[in-house]
């Protein structure tokens, strides 16, 4: 079914004064305000296209781009890209380091990028924390992320509104053989900069954190893509390339009338208008922490309330540990006197 705003052949984004919800102000007591939001003012167009509540199962697909103000390196940026810095290793090209045959043959450069993720402590940043906004307001159907960061989960993203598609450091397993590994066991070796070999018997393969490389297949969720997409009513897509495939076929998945949005520093994929492109697609250029703060405070959404809910549940699971250290170390104490004892009641 075709929504109400998109029946006619205009763009779901007019290019008109927007009204949206604001708090009382404490100087002059209004209820509320007149956003004059002009055509160039994409921003606008989007969050009044949101304050009208026209979508009720919006995907987002979000790539490295988004986890750069969190101090997270993207791909392809020039000096700072994890493409650029792979120039130390000799490869041929940027993308063997992530290639499951170059990692069987020299699994070290790899290894090297993947233990600056475990040992730096990253945080979300306002763009997770606008995602999570999202399902909050309870009108996230998905969020289909290339990243293995994590920070998605740890801005508070239900585990079942999010499809890691290019996997997570969260499991591990042996590159030939397929046996799963202790995911503990294989951070400490590679922060001990050695290198994960399979425990099994009769293998000698390496064993990494499920993060798909180039010759892996995706997750199973990920193809089950189709049901969701065919249920959106509005696609978000932030910081990605959509060079890689088949993430970057997803944005073409959802029906035609559908509208879909870029923020992003340039146009990638069917936003270049090159091909491919909708009468119902907007790119939002420039930097999307800014764009998304803009949103904001356009929308009123007020992120305390996350960041208090977040603060809340890192401080029940710091105590919830505490806990259970201390439980541990009572039983270990006693369990030792009781052993002791028994030793030396037969001693005499």
């Amino acid at each position: 079914m075709v929504p109400p705003a998109l029946n006619h052949r205009i763009s779901p984004f007019p290019e008109v004064h927007v009204k949206l919800p604001r708090k009382p102000s404490a100087k002059s007591g209004e209820s509320g305000r007149i956003f004059r939001c002009y055509n160039n003012n994409p921003v606008a167009r989007l969050a009044r296209y949101l304050a009208n509540n026209r979508c009720k199962d919006i995907i987002v697909m979000a790539g490295a781009g988004i986890s750069t103000a969190s101090g997270i390196p993207d791909f392809r940026s020039p000096g700072t890209g994890l493409y650029h810095n792979t120039a130390k290793y000799k490869v041929s090209s940027p993308t063997d380091v992530f290639d499951l045959k170059y990692f069987k043959r020299n699994p070290n450069p790899f290894l090297d990028i993947i233990r600056d993720f475990i040992a730096t402590e990253r945080h979300p940043n306002v763009i997770h924390k606008f995602c999570k906004r999202l399902e909050t307001q309870g009108v996230l159907l998905r969020m289909y992320t290339q990243n293995i960061d994590g920070l998605e989960k740890r801005s508070g993203i239900s585990p079942s509104k999010l499809v890691e598609a290019h996997g997570s450091l969260e499991t591990a397993s042996c590159t030939t053989c397929s046996s799963t590994h202790s995911p503990e066991w294989t951070t400490q070796q590679i922060l001990k900069r050695r290198i994960p070999c399979c425990r099994e018997s009769r293998c000698s393969g390496y064993v990494k954190p499920d993060v798909v490389m180039f010759g892996e297949d995706l997750p199973p969720r990920f193809y089950h893509y189709p049901r969701d997409f065919n249920r959106c009513d509005l696609l978000i897509v932030m910081g990605t390339s959509l060079n890689v495939e088949p993430f970057s076929e997803l944005v073409d998945a959802v029906p035609r009338h559908v509208p879909r949005v870029l923020l992003n520093r340039e146009s990638v994929g069917p936003f270049t208008g090159t091909s491919g492109a909708r009468r119902n697609d907007l790119f939002i250029p420039g930097d999307i922490t800014t764009t998304v703060k803009e949103l904001l405070r356009l929308l009123q959404w007020d992120l305390e309330e996350e960041e208090e809910e977040e603060g809340l549940a890192w401080e029940t699971e710091r105590r919830e540990k505490k806990r259970w250290c201390a439980c541990t170390c009572f039983f270990l104490i006693i369990h030792c006197y009781i052993f002791l004892g028994y030793t030396v009641s037969l001693s005499t």
